[in-house]
């Protein structure tokens, strides 16, 4: 019998004995309610939290020289934050990650990217947004060989387009 989720990704019709999302949060529900009906103990935690409230003073004053061992142990000032080149992102507060291929930001029958039309877009559903985060390598990478800067190269129009994309996209602030 056919599944009523359709087809498989992977070729077929999807067998009822294939795990799906739902099956799977029963699964995992029914795990964690077991290990809490049978007494089982919890996976002990980075930093476990106080027992009680009279131990959370000492709890916190241990959280906090861990914290500043590792402050020392990596070098860390807190510098990088008045470095004007990265400062505009403590002001960046929506940042969508724009796949390459959205079809509002390429149209691939002019072949040429459209930032107007995508930038008018989002002001017109949620009010604009502050940056971008432009995205070739999702889903791509890791199928073969190439990094995210082949993934850059290879975007239609390569750098010299992708130059002329962030221009664009700096243009409308």
């Amino acid at each position: 019998a056919r599944s009523p989720y359709g087809a498989c990704p992977y070729g077929g019709a999807r067998s009822s004995s294939m795990a799906t999302p739902a099956r799977l949060l029963g699964v995992w529900a029914l795990w964690c309610w077991s290990r809490v009906a049978l007494g089982a103990a919890t996976p002990n935690p980075l930093y476990a939290p106080p027992l009680d409230r009279a131990s959370q003073p000492a709890w916190l004053a241990k959280l906090r020289t861990e914290r500043e061992a590792v402050r020392v142990a990596v070098n860390y000032s807190g510098a990088i934050y008045l470095d004007p080149a990265v400062n505009w992102t403590r002001l960046s507060y929506v940042q969508p990650q724009i796949h390459v291929y959205d079809r509002y930001l390429y149209d691939p029958v002019e072949h040429k990217y459209t930032v107007d039309r995508y930038l008018d877009d989002l002001k017109r559903r949620y009010g604009g947004i502050d940056s971008v985060l432009l995205w070739p390598t999702y889903t791509n990478i890791g199928i073969d060989a190439r990094n995210q800067f082949d993934y850059y190269r290879v975007l239609p129009g390569g750098l010299a387009a992708l130059k002329e994309l962030t221009a664009e996209f700096k243009a409308r602030g």
